[in-house]
């Protein structure tokens, strides 16, 4: 007779089930029969245990099998009070089908299921390992630790890559936890789960920064529109760079594979996260978990270190109100697509005259729409694109006339994004000349957006696909290894002050005599301090009038 274990809970909890099971049969030399059910996570993530396994290399294990539950495909979206729907169909099950003298539940345990006569008892439920200390825990380790191996990793190269890897500072994942626990903590359905406050994050962070001897730059794993969150990453910012807030590469295959990258994790309520993925990779350093469902320290890595958390909670709806944290829902293509048809009926009016200078000297409607309507709408997935720029209209009107003004034959600009000051650039390029974008972000924070756009304005424009070049590399690292010269360098990429003068100097080494440098953000303050020191000891750059105050434009005498 086999022993069924029917795991409740996160990705980790399932996982961890396996090395229980491993453990179990290696103890009582029975069969053991896995049940994963479908649940509230994997709705709401849009990607269940049976996918993720798939993903995973293969894993041989004699004598266990694996056999999943689903829900309904009618069901189609995240509703937190369906959360035990799944769960709730096994259980049924199991109810009509096994004795209750035959099902046992240990709930929270460490490390192991306990030994008991398991002639008697065959269905372990709702159970969740809390602990490593297990030695068949080496199994799992060695299962995951070659990202390599995983069978999605060829296409997360092609599609992402780890060209944004900065050696010069060290990698933090930090999990923002709070939708998946908002719409329960607002209407009061559950007393169990919470929302970190700003103040958990920011004793986490200085425990890291403490910790390491390098700059720190992040990676931001949340569930949330980014646009309720600016108060978190205004915190986070204090501390080092963000670089990644692109929401389509959060499933948790990708996760795990940029988890292989990181020094440091900033976990939440997910365990996955808060203690999992430490305990696979070595290169993790250190990770901070709030001190949640756990037995004992000891069950845990030395490299987890646990923040008493207990006041910095929100787990009521006035603490919600307290926090400002109201949260943008999610739209549907269908909503989304209203608002941007009416955004296109208003501006055209409202910016009519506005646009006139634009009219005169620039011949694209695909930019002008771009700048208009702050969304693409991207026809063949049926997808729209926000617009996040912060080169304003006059601001790319100033480059392509100084283009146009002084026709610069090799062109280099540092930070692409979404591409915005290159689709100006390439309006007033002559056909033979060369633009060269640089920025290492392209795929993994803008969802090659800017190469989306750039691809566009070459169609419209009737450009020759040499005109562009994408380098997909640090700035520090093109200055450093190119041996070409160039006749405009365009500043917008890092604007810390070390980020800046990396770009000036490196500006400097390659332009020509007479050639022009333009600085973006000039009133930021490590920009603006940055370009006066660089300015004290190179006095042969002369200032362009430009009747803008954010950006500035200088000539190489």
């Amino acid at each position: 007779m086999s022993i069924i274990i029917i795991p409740y809970g996160d990705l980790c909890n399932k996982i961890m089930s396996l090395v229980g099971a491993i453990d179990l049969q290696k103890k009582t030399k029975k069969n053991i029969e896995l049940w994963y059910t479908e649940q509230y996570q994997e709705i709401f993530y849009k990607e269940n245990f049976k996918v993720i396994l798939s993903n995973f290399p293969k894993l041989n294990l004699n004598n266990i099998k694996i056999k999943f539950f689903e829900l309904d495909k009618s069901i189609d979206s995240y509703n937190f009070k369906m959360k035990h729907i799944s769960f709730n169909k096994v259980e049924n099950y199991i109810k009509k089908n096994f004795n209750d003298d035959m099902i046992i539940e240990f709930n929270i345990i460490a490390n192991e299921f306990p030994l008991i006569n398991y002639s008697e008892k065959q269905v372990i439920m709702n159970s969740f390992i809390r602990g490593y200390k297990n030695s068949n825990f080496s199994i799992i380790k060695n299962w995951l630790k070659d990202v390599t191996k995983y069978r999605s990793y060829d296409t997360f190269i092609n599609s992402i890559g780890f060209n944004w890897i900065n050696n010069n500072k060290n990698l933090c994942i930090i999990h923002l936890q709070i939708n998946e626990y908002y719409e329960g903590i607002f209407y009061n359905f559950n007393n169990y789960h919470f929302i970190h406050t700003i103040k958990y994050y920011e004793e986490a962070l200085k425990t890291i920064s403490k910790n390491s001897e390098l700059p720190l730059y992040f990676i931001i794993m949340t569930d949330t529109n980014i646009d309720s969150l600016q108060s978190y990453f205004k915190k986070i910012e204090e501390f080092g760079e963000i670089i990644y807030i692109n929401e389509k590469l959060l499933n948790r295959t990708n996760i795990t594979i940029l988890a292989s990258k990181a020094k440091y994790i900033i976990g939440s309520l997910n365990h996955y996260y808060s203690t999992f993925l430490v305990e696979i990779f070595d290169n993790i350093k250190l990770s901070i978990a709030p001190e949640f469902e756990f037995l004992d320290k000891n069950n845990y890595s030395e490299k987890v270190i646990f923040i008493d958390d207990r006041n910095f909670r929100i787990n009521n709806k006035r603490q919600i109100i307290k926090s400002n944290l109201f949260l943008v829902e999610n739209l549907s293509f269908e909503d989304k697509f209203f608002i941007y048809k009416s955004n296109y009926e208003r501006t055209k009016n409202t910016f009519k005259s506005y646009y006139n200078k634009y009219d005169e000297l620039i011949k694209s409607k695909y930019l002008k729409d771009l700048l208009l309507y702050k969304y693409y709408y991207f026809e063949e997935k049926k997808e729209l694109i926000e617009v996040n720029s912060n080169i304003s209209l006059n601001e790319g009107i100033e480059i392509f006339k100084i283009i146009k003004q002084y026709k610069p034959k090799k062109v280099v600009e540092i930070g692409f994004a979404t591409g915005i000051s290159t689709l100006f650039i390439l309006c007033a390029l002559d056909k033979d000349a060369t633009l060269f974008s640089i920025d290492p972000y392209q795929k993994i924070q803008w969802n090659k957006f800017g190469l989306i756009n750039v691809d566009n304005i070459l169609k419209e424009q009737n450009l020759p696909k040499t005109i562009h070049k994408f380098i997909e590399d640090y700035s520090n690292n093109f200055f450093t290894n190119t041996n070409k010269s160039f006749d405009l360098v365009f500043i917008d990429g890092d604007h810390s002050y070390e980020g800046t003068m990396i770009d000036l100097i490196g500006a400097n080494k390659v332009l020509k005599k007479n050639g022009l440098m333009i600085i973006d953000d000039v009133i930021h303050n490590d920009v603006k301090k940055a370009l006066s020191n660089f300015l004290e000891k190179n006095n042969n750059y002369k200032k362009i009038d430009i009747n803008l105050a954010t950006m500035n434009f200088y000539i190489k005498k």
